[in-house]
């Protein structure tokens, strides 16, 4: 744990200060992880109806692995609830962009870089959100350039702890494991960081290749929708 970012570990660090029982070291997740659940309604409710956001709030509610993890003393309840926080003002910035919804977009998007390496996958869900609100024409193109600005601005705000040693050293084992799997698959012996650098052009392609089918099927199903309300 020691490679990972470290604002999950520095609240901790004050938060013990106040107390280290069980039950009080579990209380974070647990009033986080409860939270979450109303922020789902809001996201839902936003981007459909009532009727679906309680669904997906009933979902939420029920979900194990959101109840699991609200019991953990581990921040992935805080990276549910920091990402949905980013994702609704990503949202909101597709529909209806303001300089206020931008700003903590930003904010909330570097806080979940530096609690987890994983919180990069908001990025290709929230591509996909936008690409699904371009084809049902809900927003427009400069509604994407403002939420792709403020990734650039967070990803500058979490580029100093990526030239820490602890970072560095995490990229190299992923990197390492990960190489390992494809060379030991194709017999071959390549440099790592080569490597590297080809399976994340071999991603970010695919990743495009795979926004482009989205959009253009869910442009002919809107249509098509159209055609025959």
């Amino acid at each position: 744990e020691r490679f990972h970012p470290p604002l999950f570990y520095l609240l901790l660090e004050y938060w013990m200060q106040l107390g280290e029982g069980e039950f009080f070291l579990r209380l974070p997740s647990a009033v986080l992880g409860s939270l979450c659940i109303p922020l789902v309604y809001i996201l839902s409710k936003t981007l459909t109806d009532r009727s679906a956001a309680i669904s997906a709030a009933g979902l939420a509610t029920l979900s194990p692995i959101l109840v699991w993890y609200s019991q953990e003393l581990r921040p992935y309840a805080l990276l549910t609830l920091l990402g949905l926080i980013a994702t609704l003002s990503a949202t909101k910035l597709f529909l209806e962009p303001t300089v206020g919804w931008w700003a903590l977009f930003a904010v909330t998007t570097t806080a979940i870089l530096y609690l987890h390496y994983f919180s990069v996958l908001f990025l290709p869900l929230q591509a996909v959100l936008l690409v699904v609100l371009l084809a049902t024409q809900r927003t427009k193109g400069a509604a994407g350039l403002s939420w792709l600005a403020g990734w650039i601005v967070a990803v500058l705000a979490f580029w100093p702890w990526l030239q820490n040693p602890l970072a560095q050293g995490f990229w190299e084992r992923l990197l390492r494991y990960s190489s390992g799997i494809f060379t030991r698959g194709l017999q071959l012996d390549v440099d790592l960081t080569s490597l590297g650098l080809v399976q994340v052009a071999i991603v970010v392609g695919i990743g495009f290749v795979c926004l482009l089918l989205c959009y253009w099927l869910v442009r002919w199903a809107h249509q098509k929708e159209r055609l025959q309300s």
